[in-house]
């Protein structure tokens, strides 16, 4: 399986996007199942919107809203969400604390992107489409957009929680 983050969606909505051919050219790759059933998680939901709501017109973004959920009716893309969330918050806030306190670190993780390597964990998610620079290092970047979860990776992270 893999995760779509907010910054690969939104460069694949964005025509004028830097990385929109990329993009294109991953959700090709992405859709015939190369790294499995792709999946959308709903703190993704609301980063998307919460950043298109303010680069975009709405008529675009009920339009974005009506195919998500199209493509989730046809199991082209499958919805997750958090279980135990009181639970799962505290593992995230976790994860927020520890890979962000490092002052070795350039570029910190928000707080969806620790709440994505999260879900990759409880759900056994071992790919990420992300332009988002602030994965390298904890993800193994195996192609211009899209990270890997390893072995070693998960259990550095478990360590963690």
């Amino acid at each position: 399986m893999i995760i779509l983050d907010t910054s690969f969606l939104y460069s694949f909505l964005n025509k004028n996007d830097a990385n929109h051919n990329k993009a294109v050219e991953l959700m090709n790759k992405i859709i015939s199942r190369k790294f499995g059933k792709p999946i959308i998680f709903e703190y993704v939901i609301d980063e998307l919107f919460t950043l298109m709501i303010n680069k975009q017109p709405f008529s675009y973004i009920e339009k974005v809203i009506d195919l998500i959920l199209q493509d989730v009716e046809k199991n082209i893309f499958q919805i997750i969400t958090l279980t135990d969330r009181e639970n799962s918050l505290h593992n995230i806030i976790r994860l927020f604390k520890k890979i962000n306190e490092d002052p070795n670190r350039k570029k910190k993780l928000s707080f969806t992107d620790c709440a994505i390597l999260f879900a990759m964990i409880q759900n056994d998610i071992f790919y990420l489409a992300s332009f988002d620079s602030g994965f390298d290092g904890i993800l193994e970047k195996i192609e211009d957009g899209i990270y890997a979860l390893s072995s070693d990776r998960i259990l550095n992270l478990k360590k963690i929680l």
